[in-house]
């Protein structure tokens, strides 16, 4: 099961490419129409804030390449 968070981003992404697609909508219609806050949407797309994922990386103890590494070991 997906999690919240993933789920948002999900949204926010589909958004954003609504919005590359079309630059013609309005941030307010997109925001409304995937049911993320105006806000948020409007500061990825003028480049004010990253993913939370990308945002906190250098907090993170493995890097994403790290954690992609294990996982594929893992797997095996």
């Amino acid at each position: 099961m997906p999690r919240k968070k993933d789920n948002k981003e999900e949204k926010i992404q589909q958004a954003l490419n609504a919005y590359a697609a079309d630059s013609t909508l309005s941030v307010r219609k997109l925001a409304d129409l995937y049911g993320i806050p105006k806000t948020t949407l409007h500061n990825r797309i003028s480049a004010k804030t990253l993913p939370a994922k990308q945002a906190h990386e250098t907090q993170q103890v493995l890097s994403a390449a790290e954690e992609a590494a294990i996982g594929t070991w893992i797997k095996k």
